[in-house]
């Protein structure tokens, strides 16, 4: 009979997590990392991370089951579970759930690929793949099937909006933030509130002032023989508590519109900022010196440069600054900055606040593949929304200026039923290639350079046979490409050209991946 975990076995890694309605609480018993304090915003609310591949503890005692994600886990010992790490990467909510159906606090940790050396790069190859993705989502790919959306007014301005969602807005319409900002300064908002002071008084002051000073205060006694009437003997005191009237900037309007465009300078001072405005032309890195200067001076002279109160109901402040021309042509040129700063596209919204890389490498791919095949083709590209969509989703397409068409996520018919690879290029309704996404490196092998997995290849293998097309290609992030020829050779020299045209039969490992990533 198997003993029973000691309950008096010193636990260590993550603190007991607080649970929403009763105890007990959910806690890691295996030693885990902690997230660094210079990551702690960036990976919020995860404070550990855990590696692909490695199975840990998690304690929850009185749970049936333990749920991580989609996935539900049956406990090893009552209360006590095993988990290996696999199959995602990126944030990861763990729950306890109980036999009532309750659920424990949620537990947040970040799962780090095994490819990646720690959060660190994880997290830098998800920032260059996102940035990749928001250069296609700003050219309006499926604009034939563009819905209107603007950014509402609830987004979090206390975080800077994407580098090149800025540097893109700045290109195009920069004269008009400055334009609006000269029409701030020549019609500034300001604020009149009563504040009490000492108020001198003179002893010849005429009937108005002093009718207006007793009134002000009904302690005043008006009866001439009172006490103090007689005793101050027609004297008056020098100064008397009243109240006036002072007008400042320190308003709703100033203090709503100096908190964004801090966050425009901040997004400014971004090295993804100041890299891509260096692969930028000289008049068009000129022209956002200019506008990003007119920012910083406004901030520097009233009305802004003292607007330095919190900002309590934003959707009154921003009434109001809806009232005044400046104001409000400069906020829509900010909110058009963060609307575009938002992925458009439910899936990689979803797994862009995840950190989800697979995903988000996925979608990569879509479009670096489209324009590659453009490329060797010769010929533009011209992409699809999804049926009864105007994002993209699955059954989206790129086509070619001839009959080859890019799909993606979409079932393709086979011998024994159907399967779905990541994308297939189709020509004249045959499949010719198939390509499949891989985060995987081959067993190992413990760095984003090297070879694609054993597993995937064989995956090709199976695509290959049953659908019958000319290649199977796994796409991953990494540099060391192969081809495996029908005829028993192989070449580290894959061209994804040479797949298109047909010069290429087999199965392919092709290495795709932003700069700056790995």
């Amino acid at each position: 009979m198997r003993p029973e975990p000691d309950p008096n076995e010193r636990t260590r890694g993550l603190p007991s997590t607080p649970r929403a309605a009763r105890t007990p609480e959910l806690h890691p018993i295996d030693a885990v990392d902690r997230v660094e304090a210079s990551l702690a915003d960036e990976l919020a609310p995860c404070s550990y991370w855990l590696r692909e591949g490695r199975t840990y503890g998690v304690r929850c005692e009185g749970a049936t089951s333990l749920e991580v994600g989609a996935d539900r886990l049956s406990p090893a010992w009552p209360g006590l579970f095993s988990w290996t790490v696999r199959g995602s990467v990126g944030r990861a909510t763990v729950r306890g759930v109980f036999e009532d159906g309750q659920r424990s606090g949620p537990l947040d940790v970040e799962l780090v690929a095994r490819r990646f050396d720690g959060p660190r790069a994880q997290l830098r190859f998800v920032r260059a793949i996102v940035e990749s993705i928001e250069r296609e989502a700003l050219a309006d790919p499926f604009r034939d099937r563009h819905v209107e959306w603007r950014a509402s007014v609830d987004y979090d301005s206390r975080k800077p909006p994407a580098p090149r969602a800025l540097l893109d807005a700045l290109s195009r319409d920069g004269l008009a933030l400055a334009a609006a900002l000269d029409a701030v300064f020549a019609q500034p908002a300001r604020d009149a509130r009563t504040v009490s002071a000492r108020v001198r008084l003179a002893t010849d002051a005429g009937d108005v002032e002093l009718s207006e000073l007793v009134s002000a205060d009904g302690a005043w006694d008006q009866d001439a023989r009172g006490v103090a009437t007689s005793k101050l003997r027609g004297r008056a005191p020098r100064e008397a508590w009243g109240s006036t009237l002072e007008w400042t900037a320190d308003c709703a309007e100033n203090r709503l519109l100096r908190q964004r465009l801090l966050a425009v300078l901040d997004a400014s001072s971004s090295r993804s900022f100041d890299g891509a405005l260096a692969e930028s032309s000289a008049a068009v890195r000129a022209s956002v010196r200019s506008t990003i200067d007119a920012v910083r001076r406004s901030l520097e002279h009233e009305p802004l440069a003292n607007a330095h109160g919190a900002v309590l109901d934003g959707e009154r402040a921003r009434a109001a600054c809806q009232r005044r021309d400046g104001y409000r042509a400069a906020l829509r040129w900010i909110d058009d900055v963060y609307a575009r700063s938002t992925l458009r596209w439910p899936t990689v919204q979803r797994a862009a606040s995840l950190r989800d890389a697979a995903t988000l490498y996925e979608v990569y791919c879509f479009f670096a593949l489209a324009r590659a095949i453009a490329a060797a083709l010769g010929t533009s590209v011209r992409f699809n929304a999804a049926p009864s969509s105007s994002a993209l989703a699955r059954g989206a397409t790129a086509t070619f200026g001839d009959d080859r068409t890019l799909l993606y996520n979409s079932d393709v018919a086979a011998y024994s039923g159907s399967l779905r690879p990541d994308f297939a290029l189709v020509r004249g309704g045959a499949v010719e290639l198939v390509f499949d996404a891989k985060m995987r490196v081959r067993d190992g092998h413990e760095r984003a350079t090297d070879e694609a997995a054993r597993v995937d290849l064989d995956k090709m293998h199976a695509y290959r046979d049953a659908l019958g097309v000319r290649a199977a290609v796994c796409v991953f992030p990494g540099e060391r490409s192969m081809l495996y020829r029908t005829d028993g050779t192989r070449s580290a020299d894959v061209r994804l050209a040479s797949l298109v045209r047909g010069k290429s039969e087999g199965i392919a490992a092709l290495a795709l991946c932003p700069e700056r990533a790995l």
